[in-house]
């Protein structure tokens, strides 16, 4: 129970989830300035804890959220399809592979506005008409445009937190949506986005393999 506490009690950063059905329900406790709790000594701690338990390699898991309409999987929340319109607007389909990324990824961040929202799944249409969202939310629209694009792509979770992947140049490229300084100081700590804890695909989910232990 207290690696599980330890996973989701965040910065209230917004990326607090539930996964299977049979999962326990987490603990949302935001991070209060001046509590004389130190946030970012707290993720280390919490870093060595996953690396303690779980492996480096991945295997298939279904990830399940809640949302206003009820649990779904995490995929349905991945919906390319609306916007493609937008896609064609931004005229991206000329430019190299890079540009068309960092435009769409400019995008999102110029015009959605970056709030905390802890337990909130929002769908992408509903984001695009609030113009907000926090790390699931932006994450997943950006994965959602990538994808429209032609571009593969997925999102990451770890440590209370969720951020944006997309191939091109034959690697990865990992892009923050958050641009909060101080946050931003803690997702910088060696080893913080290396092996996420859980990697989400359009069609699949993969969670880092529990070690065996002895």
């Amino acid at each position: 129970m207290l690696i599980s506490f330890l996973l989701w009690i965040g910065l209230g950063i917004g990326c607090s989830v539930f996964w299977g059905k049979k999962a326990p329900v987490e603990v949302d406790l935001p991070f209060q300035q001046g509590n004389n709790f130190d946030y970012s000594q707290f993720i280390q701690q919490n870093m060595k804890m996953i690396n303690e338990i779980y492996a480096t390699d991945y295997e298939p898991r279904e990830f399940i959220v809640d949302t206003d309409t009820g649990s779904t999987l995490i995929q349905n929340l991945i919906e390319p399809k609306a916007v493609v319109s937008m896609v064609e607007e931004m005229r991206v389909k000329g430019l190299e592979d890079k540009d068309q990324i960092l435009y769409i990824f400019k995008h999102v961040i110029e015009e959605y506005d970056y709030v905390l929202d802890a337990n909130h799944w929002p769908t992408v249409e509903e984001t695009i008409k609030t113009k907000k969202g926090d790390c699931k939310a932006l994450s997943l629209l950006l994965m959602s445009f990538w994808l429209s694009a032609g571009f593969d792509a997925y999102v990451a979770i770890s440590n209370g937190h969720m951020w944006a992947n997309v191939r091109y140049d034959n690697r990865w490229h990992l892009f923050e949506v958050d641009n909060d300084i101080e946050r931003k100081k803690i997702y910088n700590l060696p080893g913080f986005y290396q092996h996420p804890l859980f990697k989400i695909f359009k069609d699949q989910t993969y969670k880092r393999k529990r070690k065996q232990m002895r």
